[in-house]
């Protein structure tokens, strides 16, 4: 088993530009919306994290911090009742107004809407978050305002140079990481995914990510006899591994088997700001000397 060493790395910082809800960018509130269309009698409750798995399961409870959530609805004699509960808190019973004669009709301006503040002092990701309705109510939407945490997307460039690796090898990139930045930590960080810029002489090659005690599906790196030995860039292709783990705690290594090159490794990663990551900074451009002056004639 063959271990690749670093040429080189360089830290690029990237500002993460997914929009709302495709992930999480710097934008300070986010909202939820969840679409119920349900008519309820008598006590009912709403678990509003098992309704978010379900309407959007790509988005990651764990990184919420619930501010508010805004329910849409009416009730049909104007007393029904609405409560919050975040974790062991409970908000205080909010009224969900309506009138008999609007109840059947669905047009927006028959709905009430309750804006409910956090109860919990700390506004934890943990516990439950959950609705509880009392009386003859029909339930059109619910609203979660939510904070997520502060978060750059950043990308950690390894530099390889076209290494030729053949049979069973594993980058370990923990330890390639650390070696060109000691100072980084790496229980900061939130690893995303790691792309490969490779090649491999039959077309055949696999690699997979592997993470604690996870490992990605294999993906095949791709090429071909008549370009492998080529140093273009064009006959390198990346290669995509997500995180298989639900965190990024043990070992950050991709296992290889084949006949492959490796251009370069970048490792996508994730900082929460004010969790005492600072990100290295990049060089920027040397300024462009300008021209000497003359001297002067005495």
């Amino acid at each position: 088993m063959k271990v690749l060493m670093i040429a080189t790395m360089s830290l690029i910082t990237a500002t993460s530009a997914l929009a709302q809800y495709g992930g999480y960018g710097q934008q300070q509130e986010e909202r939820i919306q969840l679409h119920l269309q349900q008519h309820l009698q008598g006590q009912n409750t709403i678990q509003l994290k098992k309704e978010i798995k379900l309407q959007y399961p790509h988005i990651n409870i764990q990184e919420l911090e619930v501010q508010a959530v805004r329910v849409v609805a009416k009730s049909k004699a104007g007393r029904g009742e609405v409560v919050l509960i975040s974790g062991q808190s409970a908000s205080y019973p909010q009224t969900v107004g309506g009138n008999p004669r609007d109840f059947d009709f669905g047009g927006p301006d028959s709905f009430d809407k309750i804006l409910i503040q956090n109860p919990a002092r700390v506004m934890s990701h943990s516990g439950i978050l959950q609705l509880e309705l009392k009386g003859n109510i029909k339930l059109k939407k619910v609203v979660v305002i939510t904070k997520a945490q502060m978060q750059r997307e950043q990308n950690i460039m390894i530099n390889t140079y076209g290494q030729h690796l053949q049979g069973a090898n594993t980058l370990k990139l923990k330890q390639m990481i650390k070696m060109q930045n000691p100072g980084l930590d790496l229980q900061e960080l939130k690893l995303k995914s790691v792309t490969l810029i490779s090649k491999s002489r039959m077309g055949r090659a696999q690699a997979t990510l592997i993470v604690g005690q996870s490992a990605s599906y294999p993906a095949t790196i791709f090429g071909n006899p008549g370009m492998f030995d080529s140093p273009a860039p064009r006959t390198f292709s990346p290669v995509t591994l997500i995180n298989p783990s639900y965190d990024s705690q043990g070992v950050w290594q991709v296992d290889l088997q084949g006949n492959i090159k490796i251009e370069k490794v970048i490792v996508t990663v994730q900082g929460i700001r004010g969790g005492g990551y600072s990100p290295i900074p990049t060089p920027g451009p040397r300024p462009i000397p300008g021209p000497r002056p003359r001297p002067r004639r005495m």
